[in-house]
């Protein structure tokens, strides 16, 4: 829709799809299919709401100082900008200077793909699509000024870091493998696919044989690697 509208926004969005998610949850009015205008209007709500929701969480840490003035407000920033400088040059010192870009395997599958298409990319298409990941992981990894973890640090249940970042990157090449479609087909529902939990455990197996799931009880810190009753990764 964004491609076919000529819509352009300096707001990811992928959060204005987070946004109408809670929206659909928070307030669940109905549900059914919409056609093309009301969702260029739920959209359009979205990134609206957005952008007070951005004013409003810097009012409630301090970041912005309102006083009214007859009918109108004035609003003026309170934090102090060297702090956002600073971080800004922290950001750039651990961004990597050269991240890998598609490779000619996930591009070729891609492109041959068809528009209708809902199956999963083959095994070959995922192996490429995880290395790819997994080096650009080890590049932030090791760009971080303060330094990272050995692969054989050992961190909860068996898990170790270099079991963590292997998932991470079967993960994260998947993701990748769906935004490069939405890119080069100018289709965006490929940024939306969705993968049932026993699934996508198999296919986590495909990719990394020497990586087994061991059984563990549900965690509550959110963690990605945690999939319902199992956790994902031990030698």
């Amino acid at each position: 829709m964004e491609f076919a509208q000529g819509l352009s926004t300096d707001v990811p969005w992928e959060s204005v799809l987070a946004r109408i998610i809670t929206w659909h949850h928070e307030i669940p009015l109905r549900t059914g299919p919409c056609d093309e205008r009301d969702a260029v209007d739920i959209c359009v709500a979205a990134l609206e709401a957005l952008r007070l929701d951005n004013l409003q969480y810097n009012l409630g840490v301090g970041g912005y100082e309102v006083r009214r003035r007859g009918d109108s407000l004035r609003i003026r920033q309170r934090w102090n900008p060297a702090l956002e400088a600073a971080d800004m040059f922290l950001e750039d010192a651990a961004t990597p200077s050269e991240l890998p870009k598609i490779t000619p395997i996930e591009e070729r599958w891609v492109r041959n793909r068809p528009g209708t298409s809902r199956d999963l990319p083959p095994t070959h298409v995922l192996h490429a699509a995880t290395r790819r990941a997994k080096t650009a992981v080890d590049a932030y990894r090791h760009a971080l000024p303060e330094g990272n973890l050995p692969d054989s640090f050992k961190l909860d249940e068996g898990l170790t870091v270099g079991d963590a970042a292997a998932v991470l990157s079967a993960l994260m090449g998947f993701a990748l493998l769906c935004e490069s479609a939405a890119h080069m087909r100018k289709r965006t529902e490929t940024t939306l696919a969705t993968i049932r939990k026993f699934r996508l455990l198999e296919m986590i197996a495909d990719l990394l044989p020497n990586v087994r799931p061991i059984q563990s009880t549900p965690s509550s810190n959110g963690s990605p690697l945690l999939l319902g009753d199992l956790a994902v990764c031990h030698h």
